[in-house]
């Protein structure tokens, strides 16, 4: 079993596909060609691969969508605000921890640094 799974590879290749994902959920990268239910599709399909095949879960502090959501009605507010220092700030701070910040048409969103 050393290198008959050959775990290194695959971990590999979910990290740019991952990538991947990323860049069209953000919209750096088309969809069209795998259109919506396509995208969804993937998005489950490598979701239930890296849970169940590899058993690798996300295990954020219990409240931590909680605070972040806190953090994106902030900032939110600070650049309606045109505080340009605070939102700035928050940024700044939050990639500090590795998260930034995107600001897209349907509001913000957030994601680890990659």
């Amino acid at each position: 079993m050393n290198d008959d799974f050959n775990t290194a590879l695959a971990i590999g290749h979910l990290f740019n596909l991952l990538k991947k994902i990323n860049a069209m959920h953000t919209g750096n990268l088309k969809t069209e060609e795998l259109g919506e239910q396509g995208f969804e599709r993937l998005k489950q399909v490598f979701s239930s691969f890296v849970e169940n095949v590899l058993g690798l879960l996300e295990e954020p502090p219990a409240n931590f969508h909680y605070m972040m959501n806190i953090l994106l009605d902030l900032y939110s507010q600070a650049k309606a605000d045109k505080d340009y220092s605070k939102v700035d700030s928050i940024r700044e701070q939050l990639k500090d921890q590795g998260i930034v910040l995107k600001d897209m048409k349907s509001g913000v969103d957030w994601a680890y640094e990659e």
